[in-house]
């Protein structure tokens, strides 16, 4: 009878089995919990770093507020209607926000007042309407006065409660509406109690509007995410259109309901005091690129064509300045493709001195 060897077999590893998959999985598990605990500590690391302090950070996350690309500012201070406007504790803003002294108790008789209210476009005490007031001023004997109340980051919406709470009773005889493609919001900011100005999740959804999908949820929910994926598309951003990114409201139907529903409102209580509005549309760089209104121009200015509209079935006088700024288009007319140069706002000065002198909107002789 033949007797058949086994080969040898190796000896069993320790822990072989069962506890050997357990090992694997507590590894997996620790891995997992390590990689959470980083991406965690990231996460509000970064919250604090754009929030401005611990207990904001904590804030942020108990509220699920999305994240927001930070525009520190200390000139603004939180107020409950407009959601933040110009610290009056600074020095040339009076109590009412305006760069402006106190304003008299009742206007002085004989006096015509001229509010200019818009977005950082409009910002600057030396741009377009300080050359709107030298023009006027140098062929009127009348006693004219112009203030500039715009505050930077504010949207359409903001400007009408502004105009209807705290400029109505400075008895305006002319308010001129300052509008840019990024005014199609109610808010565009939100202010922290640092005084930085964040972007809203209304203007988030606008910025990264991929759909309802976990990526862009995470995309705009954490602020990490969002800071990296900035960080990874800084290039693209920067050649990225006025119609894509948080300016594509503009370019969006179902906005424009509510802008009308601004202007009208705006025109309807200066009628009650029996003063105009004006609305002046300031264009963004990208809409003077000829190769873009060669392409598809009446794309391209779609949000000039809807305000107009707008203007015409309200009654409101209507100056879109793009037309005087595209011969000019390469000649340096912008800071950063939306805040106009010195001499993009001596372009934008003259036409709006000349359009209310068109009109007959300031008394002239």
């Amino acid at each position: 009878m033949t007797t058949t060897t086994k080969p040898n077999q190796p000896a069993a590893e320790p822990g072989s089995g069962p506890a050997r998959r357990r090992r694997r999985l507590a590894r997996v598990v620790l891995l997992v919990v390590s990689l959470g605990t980083a991406l965690l500590a990231g996460e509000f690391a970064a919250r604090w770093q754009i929030e401005g302090s611990f207990l904001e950070a904590v804030d942020s996350i108990l509220g699920l507020r999305t994240a927001a690309e930070p525009g520190g500012d200390a000139n603004l201070v939180e107020d409950a209607l407009l959601g933040f406007k110009l610290n009056p504790a600074l020095p040339g803003v009076n109590s009412r926000g305006v760069r402006h002294a106190e304003f008299e108790a009742s206007k002085p008789a004989g006096r015509f007042r001229v509010f200019l209210i818009g977005d950082s476009v409009g910002f600057p005490l030396d741009g377009f309407f300080h050359d709107v007031e030298t023009s006027c001023r140098a062929r009127s004997r009348h006693d004219l006065e112009f203030v500039n109340a715009c505050v930077h980051g504010y949207t359409t919406y903001q400007e009408r409660l502004f105009l209807e709470r705290d400029l109505l009773p400075l008895a305006p005889d002319l308010v001129v509406l300052q509008y840019c493609v990024n005014d199609n919001f109610r808010f565009l900011h939100r202010l922290t109690s640092k005084g930085r100005r964040l972007v809203t999740p209304e203007a988030k959804n606008f910025l990264f509007p991929e759909g309802d999908g976990f990526w862009p949820w995470l995309t705009r929910s954490s602020y990490l995410v969002y800071s990296i994926r900035k960080l990874m598309l800084s290039s693209q951003a920067a050649e990225e259109r006025a119609w894509q990114g948080i300016g594509r409201a503009a370019w969006t139907d179902a906005t424009w309901p509510d802008e009308e529903e601004q202007v009208l409102s705006m025109r309807d209580s200066l009628r009650t005091i029996g003063a105009r509005l004006v609305v002046l549309a300031v264009p963004h760089e990208d809409q003077l690129d000829a190769d873009e209104l060669a392409r598809d121009a009446a794309f391209v200015l779609k949000p000039q064509r809807m305000l107009g509209e707008i203007c015409a079935r309200l009654s409101v006088p209507f100056v879109d300045v793009q037309p005087d700024l595209l011969p000019h288009r390469g000649e340096g007319l912008y800071l950063d493709r939306l805040h106009l140069s010195p001499s993009g706002h001596r372009l934008v000065g003259q036409r709006l001195a000349a359009f209310l002198d068109e009109r007959h909107l300031v008394p002239i002789d």
